[in-house]
């Protein structure tokens, strides 16, 4: 399975048996993102099979459309680490706060059960990310200073309050005060109890490991930003233009 929280973001099949994806998270490494770019390859060479003369030219017209996304896909997979995964804007560790508050449901009782295995995940996805993190830097990609200097600001906000205090303790703590169907008696105080040492020994220690990596380029990071500072910036640039 390669997207689960893409799937519970669609939530097409949440309250169903086919839900087999709604306790996990992404694969966030590099080996992830790799096969992802092989895929789009591979999704690009059986397109190109098909015979386009024994198509209607809607079936032509649909075609062409998707062999340009996925051409375009494929063009930009020499740059697939030409980015930043910590930034201040949609950064790696707001994107996944933001999709347990956001979209991961809380309606039922399996919802509060995968959510705390959710959460439990935290260290490896963090640590996936930060595998990411160190290539890109051993690749000269590294975000400016002004960047790390926010995202370092973003992680000191999250990190301080207690885990009570949390976000993803007080979202939970809201959204199954009198709305999650189906929790046994006393079910729901000890899947608190579970959001708690969730937060308190993965998520927080995870945040501290993003620190410390924030930390580290910044003793290095310059205050050189734009895409002429990336190696083979002017191809990497002219490779967005033609995505956009």
């Amino acid at each position: 399975l390669r997207h689960p929280m893409i799937l519970t973001s669609m939530g097409l099949i949440e309250n169903s048996p086919l839900a087999f994806h709604a306790d996990d998270l992404d694969d966030f490494s590099p080996a992830a993102q790799r096969r992802e770019g092989r895929w789009y390859a591979s999704e690009l060479a059986v397109l190109r099979g098909y015979d386009r003369s024994r198509m209607n030219a809607s079936q032509r017209m649909s075609a062409d459309v998707m062999e340009y996304f996925l051409d375009d896909l494929v063009r930009q997979d020499a740059f697939q680490f030409h980015d930043y995964p910590l930034n201040q804007l949609r950064g790696f560790h707001t994107g996944l706060v933001d999709f347990m508050v956001t979209n991961h449901p809380l309606a039922g009782a399996r919802d509060a059960r995968n959510y705390v295995k959710r959460l439990r995940r935290f260290g490896k996805a963090v640590d996936q990310a930060l595998e990411g993190v160190a290539l890109r830097e051993r690749q000269g990609i590294v975000p400016p200073r002004w960047v790390l200097e926010k995202v370092r600001g973003q992680l000191a906000e999250f990190e301080a309050p207690e885990p009570k205090a949390n976000v993803l303790y007080t979202h939970f703590e809201k959204l199954t005060a009198d709305s999650t169907k189906g929790l046994k008696p006393g079910e729901r105080e000890r899947l608190l109890a579970e959001v708690e040492a969730a937060v308190h020994d993965v998520v927080r220690p995870a945040w501290g490991r993003l620190s410390a990596a924030v930390d580290h380029q910044l003793a290095i990071a310059t205050d050189d930003d734009g895409a002429w500072k990336l190696p083979d910036g002017d191809a990497y640039y002219d490779a967005m233009l033609r995505a956009r």
